[in-house]
C-alpha cells in the first residue's frame, strides 16, 4: 500500500520535473531493488508517456528499450540503487538505500522514509536511538535547503520512542 503510493508520488514527482531528486530510505534492505524495478516499471509504461509528455520520446516497442533509452543511469540493487532521467541536469534523480547505508554526497529535495523501524527493534530503545540520530545527523542534512525540503515518511510505530513518532512530536503533530 504506502510503498507503491510513494512509488506513484516518486513517478508524479518526476514526471513534472525531470530534475527533482529524492533520497528514498528503506527500514530493510530487501525492499531497495524491488522498490526501483516497480518504479521503472511504472515510469516505462505507455501510459505514463500520455500523462507526462516529456517521457514520450523514450517509448520502444520493448519494455527493457524503453528503460535503457529513458534512463542514464539505471542501477538496481538490494545493496542500493540508483537513477538518472535521461536529459536530468543533476548527476542522480534517486537514491534508494536502506538505513544501514551511507548517504554521504547524496543531495535531494524529498527524504522518503518507508518502514524505519522494524518489528524486531519494537522494544529496542537503542535501536529507535539510533535511527533518530541517522535522521537528525544524515539523512536530514541532504537537502539543498529547509525552505524546499519535503520528508515523507510512512510504517508501524511500534514504540513511543522511534521515528515516526519522534517526527510527530518534532513536528507538532497530534499523537
Amino acid at each position: 500500500g504506502k510503498t507503491y503510493s510513494n512509488a506513484i508520488i516518486l513517478s508524479f514527482i518526476f514526471g513534472n520535473d525531470i530534475n527533482a531528486d529524492a533520497l528514498y530510505v528503506f527500514g530493510a534492505s530487501e525492499n531497495v531493488g524491488t522498490f526501483t524495478a516497480g518504479l521503472v516499471d511504472l515510469m516505462i509504461n505507455p501510459r505514463y508517456a500520455k500523462v507526462f509528455p516529456y517521457f514520450r520520446q523514450f517509448q520502444r516497442e520493448d519494455g527493457d528499450e524503453t528503460a535503457n533509452a529513458m534512463f542514464v543511469t539505471k542501477q538496481m540493487k538490494d545493496t542500493g540503487s540508483k537513477l538518472r532521467i535521461n536529459g536530468c541536469k543533476k548527476p542522480i534523480n534517486l537514491r534508494v538505500v536502506s538505513k544501514d547505508k551511507n548517504t554521504n554526497g547524496v543531495r535531494a529535495k524529498y527524504l522518503f522514509l518507508d518502514d524505519i523501524a522494524q518489528l524486531a527493534d519494537a522494544n529496542n530503545p537503542k535501536a529507535h536511538e539510533k535511527d533518530i540520530f541517522r535522521l537528525d545527523n544524515e539523512w536530514f542534512k541532504r537537502n539543498y535547503n529547509l525552505k524546499e525540503f519535503y520528508v515523507i515518511a510512512g510504517g508501524t510505530t511500534y514504540s513511543v520512542d522511534d521515528i515516526l513518532t519522534y517526527l510527530l512530536r518534532k513536528n507538532d503533530a497530534d499523537i
